[in-house]
C-alpha cells in the first residue's frame, strides 16, 4: 500500500494496494485523518513517530529501518504491517507531507507463529526423547553393574569351590594316613 498524508496528517493519496489491504475505497479516505487507518491504542505513538520525523534531519527512514506497526481495516480488524515513511517535497506554507509504504505481513506472522509452535513441539519431543534415552542408559548401566557383580560372584564361587576341593583332597590324604 502507498499512502500520502499532508502536514495535518490527512490522507491525500491512497493507491489500489491500500484499498485491498484496508478495505476502503480511495473516495472514502481521501481527506480523512490518518488515524482512520490506525488502531486506537497505537494512535498516540504513531503521532509521536510522525512528529519526530518532522523534526529530524533526515527526510526518511532507511530501507532497513522498516518498522512493524498495526493497521486498522474498514471492518475493524487489525493487521500487522511493515511500514517505511518518507517526507516528500519541501516544507511550504502547508507544511511537510509524507509518503508511507506499507506491506501487510499477516501471512508471514501466521507462518512464524506456526513455525514457532512446531519448534516448541519439536523441542518438547527432544526433551522427552532425551529423558527416555537417559533412563535407558541408566537402566543399561545398572544391568551392566549387576552382570559384573554376578560374574564376580560366579568367579568367587568357582575359586572357593576349587579351594574346598583341593582342601578336601588334602584332608582325605591326612585322614587316610591317620587311619593307617
Amino acid at each position: 500500500a502507498i499512502i500520502a498524508i499532508d502536514a495535518q496528517h490527512r490522507i491525500t493519496m491512497f493507491n489500489e494496494g491500500a484499498e485491498r489491504i484496508f478495505g476502503y475505497q480511495k473516495s472514502e479516505v481521501i481527506g480523512r485523518p490518518l488515524d482512520t487507518l490506525i488502531p486506537e491504542r497505537y494512535r498516540r505513538t504513531h503521532g509521536h513517530h510522525i512528529s519526530n520525523l518532522e523534526m529530524g534531519q533526515r527526510a526518511s527512514r532507511l530501507m532497513g529501518e522498516r518498522q512493524e506497526i498495526y493497521g486498522l481495516r474498514k471492518d475493524g480488524s487489525e493487521f500487522p504491517a511493515e511500514a517505511s515513511i518518507a517526507m516528500v517535497g519541501r516544507q511550504d506554507a502547508k507544511g511537510k507531507s509524507f509518503l508511507a509504504v506499507l506491506r501487510d505481513i499477516t501471512e508471514r506472522k501466521r507462518a512464524e507463529a506456526i513455525l514457532e509452535h512446531h519448534a516448541r513441539e519439536l523441542e518438547q519431543r527432544v526433551k522427552e526423547r532425551t529423558a527416555a534415552l537417559e533412563a535407558e542408559i541408566a537402566r543399561r548401566e545398572e544391568a551392566q553393574a549387576q552382570l559384573v557383580q554376578s560374574q564376580r560372584m560366579e568367579a568367587f564361587g568357582q575359586l572357593t569351590g576349587g579351594v574346598a576341593h583341593d582342601f578336601n583332597n588334602l584332608l582325605t590324604i591326612i585322614s587316610g594316613n591317620l587311619e593307617l
